[in-house]
This record gives C-alpha cells, structure tokens and sequence, in this order.
C-alpha cells in the first residue's frame, strides 16, 4: 500500500510516497516481535529473575476469575469484564472513582494503536484500559497506565479443566513453585507477539508508567515496561498477584500525577 509521509528537508516539509505493509496485531508473529524487540533495543527480561515480585499479604482479598465465552463480544458481557476489572482492582486498594482511575472499554477502537518496524506496520488496539478518571476516550492512548488484552485458551470449553486451573491458579503463591518454561522470558507465548506490539505501541504514545496484563481469565502474564527499555514478563501469575501488583503501581503512579486533569 502507497502512503504519503511528510518530512522535513533542507528547511522544507516535502511529501515521499512511501511503500508499507499493514498487519493487525493478531497477525504479528514470534519473528515479528523480535524484531521489534531488536530495532528498538529494548530487552525483554524474565521478571521472576530480575525483579521478584513481593508476595501479596495474607490479609489480601481474594480475587475472582472470570470466563471468556463466545459471546464476551456483546454489550452486556463486555461492560461486565469491565466492571470486573474494576472490581478486583478497587479490592485490592486502588481509588476506582472520581479523584482516582476508571476502565475504559478499547476493543471497538480498530485502529486506535500503530507501530512501524521498516516496512511493516502493525495496528490495532486492547481491549480494556486503566485511565486517571479524568480522562476522556479520545485522549485515552496518551494516558493508558494498565492494560488488558484477553485471549482465549484452548481447553476453555473444557469446564472440569477450567475448574482445576482456577484452583491451582489461586494457590500459586510460591515463585519456587513455577517451572523453568514458565520462567523463560526468551520463550515468546503464540499470544505474545501480540502483546508485545501493543505495549511498543502505546510506550511510543505514553511516558507515564506502563503495565500490561494478558490473560484468559485465570492466569496473567504481567507485562511491565521500565525506564531502562526493558520490558519485565510476568508468566503465570494468579489473579491474586496480578491484580495486586497492577493496584501497587497505580497507587505509586497516583502520589505523581494530578488526577484532575
């Protein structure tokens, strides 16, 4: 596809046809992503080795899973993972009303995010995002501070497999306890690329802190972007611990910012 870029040359701003390839997000492959990883020397780092996160207190509210069924497409189904997100987050300390942050459903807004690697270009969007309260929707991918893109794992139709996933994943608390492939950041999930092109994305639209969660509504893999350009993954966490450490940050990012604006 023929696009027009503008730049800027010997003091004048002259139009360059320029030649890209567009892929949405989904399409991203493994190889996709490391090369994204590459252009932007960022680094992609297991974060149970690098930076450990603090277990949750005892006293901690327990969290509660959600499903994804086939028709989480509509209306009703979606304000409520919404609401469910904001849920979970408020349970765990985070100020979720006015003064504070709210989740906005994104999943409509096709396009809402691009990134350009050479020749390709990659767009698309997440499905829920963490906002300070103030902020309206069309300002909302200069403020993301969380992030929520779900997917949907293969043996969700299976309810007795779901039902022992949600038990092991609300007793997994030990760090000791995850296996080595679970550990291994260098090892990229088939759903990863995908994340990984929306939080390079949104890091290129947004200076402000930077957590993205993906999840089928059991586990989490936590996605934590730094200032070093290192990105930390977080691999089967439960949602105990992801939600947690997602109300942590918003609450660190809330003593610097002025949630009036």
């Amino acid at each position: 596809m023929s696009d027009l870029t503008l730049k800027l040359e010997d003091g004048e701003y002259k139009y360059y046809e320029s030649h890209l390839e567009y892929k949405n997000f989904p399409q991203a492959s493994v190889e996709d992503a490391r090369s994204a990883i590459q252009q932007e020397d960022y680094m992609v780092l297991d974060g149970h080795v690098i930076a450990p996160m603090p277990l949750p207190p005892a006293s901690t509210p327990e969290w509660g899973p959600f499903y994804l069924w086939e028709s989480s497409r509509n209306p009703v189904a979606c304000k409520a993972l919404a609401e469910h997100h904001k849920l979970q987050l408020q349970r765990m300390g985070t100020m979720m009303s006015e003064g504070g942050y709210k989740v906005l459903e994104l999943h409509n807004m096709k396009n809402l995010l691009e990134l350009t690697d050479g020749d390709l270009c990659y767009k698309g969007t997440i499905d829920y995002a963490v906002v300070p309260c103030a902020v309206s929707m069309t300002d909302a991918k200069w403020n993301i501070r969380v992030a929520f893109m779900h997917h949907k794992a293969k043996d969700h139709q299976d309810i007795s497999t779901q039902l022992s996933k949600i038990y092991l994943a609300k007793n997994i608390h030990n760090p000791q306890s995850r296996s080595k492939e679970s550990c291994n950041a260098s090892r990229l999930r088939e759903y990863h690329p995908r994340a990984i092109m929306a939080l390079y994305a949104m890091v290129f639209e947004s200076s402000a802190p930077l957590d993205l969660v993906v999840t089928d509504g059991i586990t989490f893999d936590l996605f934590r972007f730094r200032e070093d350009k290192s990105v930390l993954i977080y691999h089967d966490l439960s949602g105990t611990e992801a939600y947690f450490a997602l109300s942590e940050g918003l609450q660190e990012d809330s003593k610097y910012m002025d949630m009036s604006d």
